[in-house]
């Protein structure tokens, strides 16, 4: 009986810690609902290279509301607290369109509060054929469509 008396002490005492009601402080579980979904209007691109003159290698694009709020390298551009980010590591970001970067011309730059237009490329276009470089995304009139979640 001298060992099962230590045991049954531990088994009462976990019984009195363990059957708590308490769930406030418990991590959410695979049969809770999920949170809702974020409901910021601020878009914040990070990571991609923005086809400017000159390129913006690291860059961010803060978008309110589908208009250009501010762009600019990593660590330079304020972004609001609610925003929400998208990963563009390994995307180019040119602001026009298909046919005009099939044309050669390149945009100087960006205006804000303007609409964001742009194309989200899989990679640099200068480094071979137009027609061969896959279009993964775009932004039409602030509205961003990725083809692939890479």
């Amino acid at each position: 009986m001298s060992i099962f008396k230590p045991i049954l002490t531990l088994l009462f005492c976990l019984g009195i810690y363990g059957c708590g009601n308490d769930t406030n402080n418990m991590p959410p579980g695979f049969l809770d609902e999920p949170p809702p979904p974020p409901t910021s209007e601020t878009s914040v691109l990070s990571g991609g290279t923005l086809m400017l003159d000159p390129h913006v290698t690291d860059s961010v694009l803060v978008l309110q509301q589908g208009t250009i709020m501010a762009w600019g390298k990593r660590g330079e551009v304020d972004m609001p607290n609610d925003s929400i980010g998208v990963d563009m590591r390994g995307k180019w970001l040119y602001p026009g369109t298909l046919v005009e970067l099939n044309k050669g011309v390149v945009k100087a730059g960006l205006r804000k509060n303007q609409p964001a237009n742009m194309i989200i490329l899989s990679q640099d276009p200068e480094l071979g054929p137009v027609d061969q470089v896959a279009v993964v995304g775009e932004i039409t009139q602030g509205t961003l469509r990725l083809d692939s979640p890479e």
